[in-house]
Order: C-alpha cells, then sequence, then structure tokens
C-alpha cells in the first residue's frame, strides 16, 4: 500500500480515510504509527469490521462525534470458536502482534473518543460466547487511559472492560443493551478488573464520570480488586440487574478493594441489588463511600433488597452511606433479604460504618416475610453509627444489630434521629440472641421516632439484652425515643430489656409513649438498670394492699383509703428512683416489706410521702401533712 501523504500532520497524526474503509484499513492506519505517538482520525459514516482492532502505546483514535461515526461490527463477522479476543471492537496489544491482548505491562496513554461503537449482538444469538470475546473496549495493562464522548452498544458482553489498567479517566460515555448474552462471564457495564489479584502496581487510580448505561443484564459498574476508584454522575435505567458490583474475590491479592467512592447516581428499575458485594477471606474492603444516590427498584421483580456487601468474608474499614434514597424495595415472594444487609464472617471487627440521612421504602404496604429487616448488620462491629435515616413498609424489623457466631463483639454503636413507620416486626434491636460468647457494649438509641411497628408480629419499639446465655450486654443508653401506636399495628410495648445472659449497666431517660400498653417490660435478670424517667405528675395511684409506682412521672396521687399493708413493689427500673405521694385519701402506709418508713403514715388529705428506691426497697426520705 503507498504511504499516505501525512506530512502537514503532528505528531504521526493519520486518517483513517487514507486507508481503505475496511477493518484492514483501520487497522493499517493505526499501524501506520508504527508504535509510536500518534492520532487516527475517523472521518463521519459507518465503518463495517469483521475483527478485533489493536491499538498500541500513544495510539489515540478519534471520530467525527458519537452517531456521526460508528464503528459497526459486521453480521456474519462472529462465530463459535473464532481466536481469542477476535470478537472484541477494540483491545490493546503490542506493536506488530495484532489480536493478542497484553498480558503483561507494557502499554501507555491510550485514547479512544468522539464515536459510537456498535457490536450488533442481535445477528449474533446462535454464537457461544467464550475466548474470542464480544466486548467493546477490552483493554489490559495499560498505565494511562482515556475514554471519552462515546456511544458503546449492543454487545453479547460488557461495554468496557479494563483489566489491570491505573491511571485511567473515562468521561461522558453512554452504554446501552450491553452483556446481553445469558452465559457469558462478563456482561456488565464498565468494569474494573484484576482478576489475578496480583499486586501488579497496576488495578488502581480510575475517574468515571457523566456515564449512562441503559440495559445492562448484569452490572452497570464493576470494581474487582482495584484501588482509588471515583465514579459520580452516573445513570442507570431500564432494567439492571445491579448497580456497583463490589468483589474481592481472590485471597491471594493484597490490596482488595479500597477507596471506591460512587456519588450522585440515578438509578431506576433495578432488579436485585444496587451494591451487592463478594468479599473473600484474606481480602479487604476499606473506604467504601456511596452519596446522593437515588434508586428506585423494579417493581415487577421480588427484590432481594439493597443487600450492601452480600457474602463478606473479610472484614471492612470505614464504610459510608450518606444522603441515599431507595425507593419500592418490593420483596414479593419468599426471599427474606433486608432492604440493606451487612453481614462480615471475620472476627476482626468491621470498623467505622456510618448509614447517614437515607430513606429505605417498602412497597405501600408492609409483606408477610418477617425476616425481610430494614437495616441488618450482623457479625463483629465497632464504631457503627445510623442517624437520621427513614425506614418504612419494611416487613421484618426496621433496624437490627446482633452479633453472629461465636466471640464476637459489636461495640461502640449510636442508633440516632431515625424515623421507623410501619414496619412488619420490633423498631430496634440491639440484640444477642445467637452463638456464644457474644457481646453487645457501649451502644447509644437516642432520638428515633418509632411508629406503628410490628405489623407482623412482636410486641416492642426498642429490644434491647440477651436472648441466649453466655451472651453479656452491658453499658447501653435508651434516651429520648418517642413510641407511637395509631393504628393497625400489634406494637404494645414502647422498651423491652431481655436479660437471658448478661445483661448489666442499662440506663434510660427521657423516653416517652403513645397508644402503647406498656413502657417497659423487663425479662430474663438484667442488673443494674438506671431509669431517669419524665419529670411532673404521672399515673394517679389507686390504693391497694401493695402498690407500684407507674413510669411516666416523679410525682403520683393517691387516691382511695385501702391501707398499704404489704409495700410498695420494687421493679429493676426503680433502681436510684425517687418519687413524692400525695394522698388524696386517708390510708394508713405501714412500715413492712419494701416500704421502709421511719413509722407508719396515717394519711389525710394532701399529705405527701417522698421515697427512694435502692432496686430492692423504698425508704423515705420526708413526709409532710399539708
Amino acid at each position: 500500500m503507498a504511504s499516505p501523504s501525512i506530512h502537514a500532520m503532528a505528531d504521526g497524526d493519520v486518517y483513517a480515510t487514507e486507508f481503505a474503509s475496511t477493518t484492514a484499513g483501520l487497522q493499517a492506519a493505526i499501524d501506520y504509527l508504527a508504535g509510536g505517538k500518534g492520532k487516527v482520525f475517523i472521518g463521519p459514516g459507518t465503518l463495517e469490521i469483521t475483527t478485533v482492532i489493536s491499538l498500541h502505546t500513544l495510539c489515540h483514535v478519534q471520530g467525527a462525534g458519537v452517531g456521526a461515526t460508528v464503528v459497526y461490527r459486521a453480521t456474519g463477522s462472529l462465530a463459535t470458536g473464532d481466536a481469542a479476543y477476535s470478537g472484541n471492537t477494540f483491545i490493546n496489544t503490542a506493536y506488530g502482534a495484532n489480536g493478542t491482548l497484553r498480558t503483561t505491562t507494557g502499554d501507555s496513554d491510550i485514547t479512544i473518543s468522539d464515536m459510537t461503537l456498535d457490536g450488533n449482538y442481535s445477528a449474533f444469538g446462535s454464537v457461544t460466547v467464550g475466548s474470542n470475546n464480544h466486548i467493546g473496549i477490552r483493554l489490559a495493562f495499560v498505565d494511562g487511559v482515556r475514554l471519552s464522548n462515546l456511544r458503546v452498544q449492543n454487545y453479547l458482553q460488557s461495554a468496557i472492560e479494563m483489566n489491570e489498567c491505573r491511571n485511567t479517566f473515562t468521561d461522558n460515555v453512554y452504554m446501552a443493551s450491553v452483556g446481553q448474552y445469558a452465559s457469558a462471564t462478563s456482561r456488565n457495564g464498565l468494569d474494573y478488573l484484576n482478576n489475578a489479584g496480583s499486586a501488579s502496581g497496576y488495578s488502581c487510580n480510575h475517574v468515571a464520570t457523566n456515564l449512562t448505561i441503559d440495559v445492562c443484564t448484569d452490572s452497570p459498574l464493576h470494581v474487582k480488586n482495584n484501588t482509588d476508584v471515583s465514579i459520580s454522575n452516573v445513570t442507570i435505567k431500564g432494567g439492571s440487574k445491579y448497580g456497583l458490583e463490589i468483589e474481592s474475590t481472590n485471597g491471594s491479592g493484597p490490596d482488595g478493594v479500597k477507596r471506591v467512592t460512587l456519588s450522585n447516581v440515578t438509578a431506576e428499575s433495578i432488579i436485585t441489588h444496587f451494591i451487592g458485594g463478594q468479599i473473600a477471606s484474606g481480602t479487604t474492603l476499606e473506604d467504601l463511600i456511596i452519596t446522593n444516590c437515588v434508586v428506585e427498584f423494579d417493581s415487577t421483580h421480588a427484590t432481594n433488597g439493597i443487600a450492601l456487601l452480600r457474602d463478606i468474608d473479610a472484614y471492612g474499614k470505614n464504610i459510608r452511606f450518606v444522603n441515599c434514597v431507595f425507593t419500592n424495595i418490593n420483596p414479593t415472594d419468599t426471599i427474606n433479604v433486608p432492604f440493606f444487609k451487612m453481614s462480615p464472617t471475620s472476627t476482626t471487627a468491621t470498623e467505622g460504618v456510618l448509614i447517614s440521612g437515607c430513606r429505605l421504602v417498602g412497597g405501600s404496604t408492609v409483606g408477610a416475610i418477617t425476616s425481610c429487616h430494614g437495616i441488618a448488620l450482623t457479625g463483629n462491629f465497632k464504631d457503627l453509627s445510623i442517624v437520621d435515616c427513614d425506614v418504612l413498609y419494611n416487613p421484618g424489623v426496621a433496624i437490627q444489630i446482633v452479633p453472629n457466631g461465636s466471640s464476637m463483639t459489636t461495640q461502640r454503636v449510636i442508633i440516632r434521629g431515625n424515623r421507623i413507620v410501619n414496619c412488619g416486626h420490633n423498631g430496634i434491636q440491639l440484640l444477642c440472641n445467637t452463638g456464644t460468647g457474644n457481646t453487645v457494649k457501649d451502644c447509644i438509641i437516642d432520638g428515633n421516632i418509632i411508629e406503628d411497628a410490628c405489623r407482623n408480629g412482636g410486641s416492642t419499639g426498642i429490644l434491647v439484652g440477651t436472648d441466649a446465655a453466655s451472651n453479656d450486654a452491658n453499658n447501653i443508653t435508651v434516651s429520648n425515643n418517642r413510641c407511637i401506636k395509631v393504628s393497625n399495628a400489634t406494637m404494645t410495648t414502647a422498651i423491652r430489656v431481655n436479660g437471658t445472659g448478661t445483661t448489666d449497666e442499662i440506663h434510660f431517660h427521657g423516653n416517652n409513649t403513645q397508644g402503647l400498653t406498656n413502657d417497659f417490660v423487663i425479662g430474663g435478670t438484667p442488673t443494674n438498670l438506671h431509669c431517669r424517667f419524665p419529670e411532673g405528675l404521672g399515673t394517679s395511684i389507686t390504693a391497694a394492699a401493695t402498690i407500684s409506682i407507674p413510669k411516666d412521672g416523679t410525682v403520683f396521687h393517691v387516691t382511695g383509703n385501702t391501707n398499704i399493708t404489704n409495700g410498695i413493689s420494687v421493679s429493676a427500673l426503680d433502681n436510684g428512683r425517687i418519687v413524692t405521694l400525695i394522698f388524696d385519701g386517708t390510708p394508713t402506709v405501714s412500715d413492712t416489706g419494701t416500704s421502709k418508713l421511719s413509722a407508719a403514715l396515717v394519711a389525710a388529705a394532701d399529705t405527701t410521702l417522698t421515697l427512694r428506691c435502692d432496686g430492692t426497697n423504698w425508704y423515705e426520705v420526708s413526709r409532710s401533712v399539708n
């Protein structure tokens, strides 16, 4: 072929149109750069290719614009058993080794921009995709990738795959109808991979922004064994299975998945998980930040919920979900995965988990799947915060924190300022109820509103303590919460403490209720319960042989004239409590049983008696006949 006239062009740039407008012509234009720096321009029109196009170091392929330049896979040009990598549109190879994808480091600074890549997948429905692949852009071991102003559509497998690449930038890319071959192992939108899990120094430093993924059979976004990934301004639509899938499945990979940020995502018709994870033993998940995402699930599917980070065998660190909205979570059959789930099995604590300002909304009615919880975190956690979230219409427990396995410790937990409405079971559970040797400690449940819980069972707004022997719950504060029953709920109790195991140093103050039978119910034998009840006038007490003090105040009128001869009952919550009784009638209060008085009190109207409880008896502080 005669050399084209390119002498006036910079850096060895060439026009593909100076060669024949075929696969061979485009490849010839790229090869004309002879492995050196240069740009290959593809003018307007449709270029039909019959095999893969190979790029090399310092090569930039540029079209005339999305829709103006179309690189199109010709019908009949892909068959089962074709040569490896031949079904892709672009790959990178060493110069002079067209068709052989890089397997070691060696390439740098590859750019593809301003064109449409069309895989024509509907023409290859009978093709079995194997090593031949059918991917839009597949790059390996490239240091420096820029993909911009592209539309990548109609592929049996992924739109873009970067395996062990680093320093990549992807901007303004539309991916449509990709991952269309059911048997393909790689059928995602944008893939950042490190399949070897090796420490090559690659698989890092990726930025992607302004992406649209429209119909992707599997994961629109996929990060596997990569670090330092930032993905922002993404629209996902058209029935994708997942949103972002995170994997660290090779135990030999020392890096795991670290420093991944996903922000400003709008997703509609997600079929199963928005975030799915497979984090294997021997790897880690660190510094995962998900912010400002709005996700609507597909109403025609029984979703597995949000199921954040399922299948975790390793531990995580610094995981943030902030200002996200998840709607139409719709478990319609026997699927029982919670709306939002983390369940690491490692005995090393997952540290620094924050779920803040998120809204999780199920279907308009509460289903019957009582194990489909709202936020369910089971395992070994340290420094966990769930704050300012809405959990609405979930069939199970709204917020459940439970150590699982054996010898697990969940500590330094804050559950604050959340609004729970129309859940199916208890509102909040902070509980050791499985395994042996587990501990929940140093936790605060504060300022939450729980309205109309327990529609499918349970009875309690907030449940803390232990349900299994040899487990331990201690130093837990439950304060300033409001439990409300308005209608159609079976919640009868605001706060319940279970003490089957060791339950110690539990503190209550400032909680209030509406429409419930019980403010507190104490089970088992917890020790050192401390309760600060609302100040002021509480429910009146009717004089009887034995009386008990209600839990809704510090001052109580005693009505009637029946003598109080058997003492005043003591509950675990009365420890340290000071109350004042105002007698409206004329009963005698005997110095007997749990009533430790200076002498029997013969009351007259308006007589007062102030008492203090040490957890066993009521001791007289003062009396006054007014």
